[in-house]
């Protein structure tokens, strides 16, 4: 583990109640991994089970954790980034409150302030969401 959930925390812009990230696990220039566990709390858990956007939103952050840290890594100042589009969602399974999810961002590619990733979560091994997402810089 590279940071735990309170240092992540201070590294996104999102805050309480809208925190969808962990624990920071790996930040290399082109792949990133977080781990989260769903609590029952959590504003994106619906009948139990973690929603399809909550995922999806779990993806956006783990772009901002990595990408916060590795500017601060090399002394800059992390900048806020948003989603531009999302594209080849597959939505396959949800995970239910109390489970710990892993995901999974490799960069495809960056041009000027816009840069393509590919994001996956897993539970256990086992694919639950993945998609492309463009994430654009400001």
């Amino acid at each position: 583990m590279i940071l735990d959930s309170k240092s992540v925390q201070d590294l996104i812009p999102q805050k309480a109640p809208f925190v969808m990230v962990g624990e920071l696990l790996i930040a290399e220039e082109n792949k990133l991994e977080t781990s989260f566990t769903i609590s029952a709390d959590n504003i994106m858990v619906e009948n139990g089970k973690f929603s399809t956007p909550g995922l999806i939103e779990n993806i956006a952050q783990t772009c901002a954790t990595g990408f916060g840290y590795i500017a601060a890594q090399n002394g800059e100042t992390p900048q806020v980034g948003f989603i531009g589009s999302i594209s080849k969602l597959k939505s396959l399974k949800n995970p239910k409150v109390g489970q710990k999810i892993n995901t999974i961002v490799e960069v495809v590619t960056t041009f000027a302030n816009i840069t393509l990733i590919k994001g996956t979560n897993y539970l256990d091994g086992e694919v639950l969401v993945e998609c492309e997402m463009k994430i654009v810089i400001t």
